[in-house]
C-alpha cells in the first residue's frame, strides 16, 4: 500500500462520525414524582415516573436506562453496567429496573416502568438513599465512559415491608371451573407476582381474576393434573418464580359428587283372578 493510500484511509477514518460516543450528552433524565419513603423489601412498582429528553439533532435508538439505589447522589461510572441483586450495595440494579427508550431529536419520551421496581429486603433501615436513573449504554449502544448523565431523588427506607400471608380459603375446597378467594393480609399489589398451585406432581400459575390486599380471587383450571379430591399447596410468587413470597396454605379439590340414583317406584303385581273351574 502506498504511503498516499495509507493517508487517505487515515484520513477518512478521522472523518466518520463515532456513533454512540457523544450521544448522551444530548439526553437529559428526570425522575418524576419521586417517593419520599419506602420500606426494605416494598414494590415501588410504576409509583414514580421516568422522562428522557433528546436534545441534540439527531434521533437516538434504543437508549439503556437503568433504575438504581445508591448511598449519594453521585452518577454511577457508565463503564459499570448496573447488575441486579435481591441484597443492597451501593449502586445495585433494582428488580425490572433496566429499560430501553429511543427518542426523536427535541423530542422528551416517558417511560412506561414495568415490573416490581423492588427496594432489596435486606437494605439498613432509617437511612436515606438516592433513586437514580442513569442513562447508559448497555448492551445496545457505546458510549465514552465520561458521557454518562442521571438524575437522583432522595428516598428515605422507613422499615422493613411485611410479607403476605395467606390465612385462610372462603371455600373449605376448591372445584374445577370455579373461583377460589384466598385470605390473609399484606398481598400488595399483584404487579409481577403469580398464586402456585404445586403438588401431586403438578406446578401451575392459577388465573388472577381480582388481586386486593386481603384477598386475591383466582379460576382453578379444568387440567388433567389436578385431580378431584386430592391436596395441593397454595402461595404467591414472583411472575419468574425466582422468589416466594408468602407461606404455602394446603387447599383440596373438591371429589366429585356423583348424582344419587333415581329411585324406580315398584309396581305392585297385577291381581291374579281367581280360579276358574
Amino acid at each position: 500500500m502506498s504511503k498516499h493510500i495509507l493517508l487517505a484511509a487515515i484520513v477518512t477514518a478521522l472523518l466518520v462520525p463515532c456513533t454512540g460516543i457523544s450521544f448522551a450528552q444530548d439526553l437529559t433524565v428526570q425522575v418524576v414524582n419521586c417517593p419520599r419513603s419506602a420500606k426494605a423489601g416494598q414494590d415501588l412498582n410504576a409509583s414514580f415516573q421516568v422522562a428522557v429528553t433528546n436534545k441534540g439533532k439527531t434521533e437516538v435508538k434504543d437508549v439503556a436506562v437503568a433504575l438504581v439505589l445508591k448511598k449519594n447522589a453521585l452518577c454511577p461510572a457508565p463503564d459499570r453496567p448496573a447488575v441486579y441483586s435481591p441484597d443492597f450495595f451501593d449502586g445495585v440494579l433494582l428488580r425490572d429496573g433496566r429499560h430501553y427508550v429511543s427518542v426523536a431529536a427535541g423530542q422528551t419520551v416517558a417511560i412506561k416502568l414495568y415490573g416490581a421496581n423492588t427496594i432489596p429486603a435486606n437494605i439498613p433501615i432509617g437511612r436515606t438513599y438516592y433513586l437514580c436513573a442513569v442513562i447508559a449504554g448497555g448492551d445496545r449502544q457505546q458510549q465514552d465512559n465520561k458521557a454518562g448523565t442521571c438524575a437522583c431523588c432522595p428516598i428515605q427506607v422507613v422499615g422493613t415491608e411485611a410479607g403476605a400471608v395467606i390465612t385462610g380459603l372462603a371455600q373449605g375446597c376448591a372445584t374445577k371451573r370455579g373461583t377460589l378467594t384466598i385470605l390473609g393480609r399484606n398481598f400488595g399489589s399483584g404487579t409481577a407476582k403469580t398464586v402456585v398451585l404445586s403438588g401431586a406432581g403438578t406446578r401451575m400459575d392459577l388465573t388472577v381474576l381480582s388481586w386486593g390486599d386481603a384477598a386475591i380471587v383466582v379460576m382453578i383450571p379444568d387440567d388433567a393434573g389436578i385431580r378431584d379430591g386430592r391436596d395441593y399447596q397454595l402461595s404467591i410468587q414472583r411472575a419468574d418464580h425466582t422468589e416466594v413470597l408468602s407461606n404455602s396454605k394446603p387447599i383440596s379439590i373438591c371429589p366429585v359428587q356423583l348424582p344419587l340414583p333415581v329411585p324406580i317406584p315398584v309396581q305392585p303385581p297385577p291381581p291374579v283372578p281367581p280360579f276358574l273351574f
